[in-house]
């Protein structure tokens, strides 16, 4: 039986968020039996749909664990590694635990990064593009043609180690909105461009000095928010009057050398800068990686 949701983290301590709103994390195991990488995606997009983090680790046999019975092994035959990773099973092949594990580190990139947040929702919203399905057309489309993604291919070998993309935030969502209309259409329109500027703007970048005040063609903010209150009547981002969006670094992103730290933070990611629309976050905690 696959049970990948198996469980939310709560932090609801007071005063530990930036908006004043409950921080909910969720732990994903990659690779149980009964998983294939349409039920991976499928659990990626529940929590996507409800904004909530995510985190997801490789499943591992653990000794004395019911899934180390040699019954089970044999009923799921769950093949595993010399570190005890499971590296197949009866509902998925080594090649699609490669590909979940690739879907999940891109996701990851993209939505807890935050990346891509808010053109993932606003492909989602207005042109019923999942943002799981985006996500996987897109690692798809830069094995094929890394030459045509560059800033993207780049992102999937080294975001992650360097927080930076190559060519700078710019030429990446430029990218991203060329591969919107190459696989599925969209026009970069003026609603388009503005979901790509705000995901700009909410990206750290050296030399910046906060608060920031930016004014857009659509109040994206008031777009956002509505999306948030259930049963509400949900208008296209274009009927939205102009409108500011207010962006601070309370911090010091702006400032931290990513390369040089780690996050020791109830395993939340903080990248994005602070607006009303950003995630609710605990206070972050950085450490140097050569700390004792």
């Amino acid at each position: 039986m696959r049970a990948l949701r198996i469980g939310v983290v709560v932090d609801a301590r007071p005063g530990n968020q930036v908006q004043g709103a409950q921080n909910a994390v969720a732990d994903l195991m990659i690779g149980l039996p009964g998983a294939t990488v349409a039920s991976f995606k499928g659990d990626l997009q529940y929590y996507f749909d409800d904004d909530v983090g995510v985190k997801a680790y490789r499943t591992q046999l653990l000794p004395n664990a019911p899934m180390a019975d040699p019954e089970y092994l044999q009923q799921h035959a769950i093949r595993v590694d010399a570190q005890q990773f499971l590296i197949s099973t009866a509902s998925y092949s080594e090649a699609d635990l490669a590909e979940m594990v690739a879907i999940w580190e891109l996701f990851d990139i993209a939505d807890g990064h935050s990346l891509l947040r808010y053109v993932l929702r606003f492909l989602q919203w207005e042109h019923g593009i999942r943002a799981t399905e985006f996500l996987h057309a897109l690692l798809l489309a830069v094995r094929a043609q890394p030459s045509r993604y560059p800033s993207t291919a780049w992102l999937l070998r080294h975001f992650l180690t360097e927080r930076q993309v190559l060519g700078g935030w710019p030429a990446f969502y430029a990218e991203i909105a060329r591969f919107a209309g190459d696989r599925f259409g969209v026009a970069h329109d003026a609603a388009f461009a503005v979901a790509l500027d705000v995901n700009r703007m909410m990206m750290p970048e050296p030399g910046r000095r906060f608060p920031e005040r930016h004014a857009l063609p659509h109040d994206f903010v008031a777009y956002f928010e509505q999306h948030a209150r259930r049963g509400a009547t949900h208008r296209p981002l274009s009927e939205f009057q102009p409108g500011t969006l207010e962006i601070s670094d309370p911090y010091r992103m702006c400032e931290l050398d990513y390369r040089a730290i780690e996050q020791y933070d109830n395993h939340q990611v903080f990248f994005e800068l602070a607006a009303p629309i950003s995630r609710r976050r605990s206070v972050p905690n950085f450490v140097g990686k050569n700390a004792a």
